[in-house]
């Protein structure tokens, strides 16, 4: 119960300053910026991003990254021992809004070059002037030896489509994860892009994008993380591995645990703040992130935390 206060205290904090941040920002600036699609990159990544060919020359652009992230997440999960990484990207897209991207990641102090490898393909398109829909495919490589709670999926099939209301951006994305653990999720994202331009010099800007993220799925991969890692949450016929002492002994019930793995619910909410330093070909972005998980597995004990990351990316666009 106390637990529950305390996320309930601190979401209400950290919805009001994000509300009064988005609604007291000039209203000389553009209010949300449809012109900026996304590449459906993992959220641990530096988003790179480009303009919508609804508002500029359709152009080929291939993008080169480079970031730093104090843990790696997962979809409203993260795994118990922190774990900073940095991650290389190279990604092309084309005039019609296909794309391709090559992600690699270095776990801080692991005893491998890369720990993951992420090969994704999909297509931007704007729908109108204010709808734009995305379709992608990742498919994951991992070391033996990772830690990363993420490291049991194999693949995920993506599809979200997002609505400009003007004065706030809405997306909701959908993600289905197969080939080891199977789960879907359903990720619901509001944000408000505000740009001030000519910082230093004419051909630059700066760009903030408050963001509130709700998550919500199913979470197989959670125990599948703590099963590869020898410390199932779930134990057959004995319920949860880290459970109520005194509920010992054999049980011809399923567990509260493997019932709700596979039950769709919320699982995290989180509050981003992006902020983008564009100058020429280079862009430079520092992120905050604070995810508060709710409906936890039994025995699984995270706690609300911060995420920060930071890169840089260098684009080149050609006709």
């Amino acid at each position: 119960m106390e637990r529950i206060t305390i996320y309930k205290r601190e979401l209400r904090k950290a919805a009001i300053g994000l509300i009064f941040l988005t609604v007291s920002l000039p209203s000389a600036f553009s209010s949300n910026r449809y012109s900026l699609a996304k590449i459906g990159l993992p959220e641990d990544s530096v988003e790179i991003s480009f303009e919508s060919d609804s508002t500029t020359k359709k152009t080929r652009t291939l993008f080169f990254g480079l970031t730093y992230g104090s843990n790696s997440s997962f979809l409203g999960r993260y795994q118990t021992e922190i774990l900073p990484y940095y991650s290389a990207d190279i990604s092309y897209k084309t005039k019609t809004g296909l794309f391709l991207s090559f992600l690699a990641y270095d776990i801080n102090n692991s005893l491998t070059f890369f720990d993951e490898v992420d090969v994704m393909a999909g297509w931007n398109i704007d729908l109108s002037k204010r709808v734009d829909a995305s379709v992608f495919y990742t498919r994951y490589f991992f070391t033996e030896s990772t830690e990363l709670i993420k490291a049991s999926v194999a693949n995920t099939a993506s599809v979200s489509m997002g609505l400009d209301w003007s004065f706030l951006y809405s997306k909701i994305t959908g993600h289905y994860i197969f080939g080891g653990s199977h789960d879907f999720f359903l990720v619901i994202d509001n944000s408000r892009y505000v740009e001030f331009p000519q910082i230093f010099r004419k051909d630059d800007y700066l760009a903030l994008e408050p963001k509130i993220i709700i998550i919500t799925g199913t979470q197989t991969f959670v125990n599948t993380h703590y099963i590869n890692q020898g410390t199932p949450l779930i134990r057959p016929g004995n319920g949860p591995s880290r459970g109520n002492p005194g509920s010992g002994g054999s049980s011809t019930t399923p567990s509260t645990t493997e019932t709700s793995q596979t039950t769709f619910n919320i699982l995290s909410y989180e509050f981003s703040l992006p902020v983008t330093y564009n100058r020429g070909k280079f862009s430079f972005e520092v992120t905050g992130r604070y995810s508060i998980p709710v409906n936890l597995l039994e025995g699984d004990t995270s706690v609300p935390q911060f995420f920060f990351t930071g890169g840089v990316v260098y684009f080149i666009s050609s006709k």
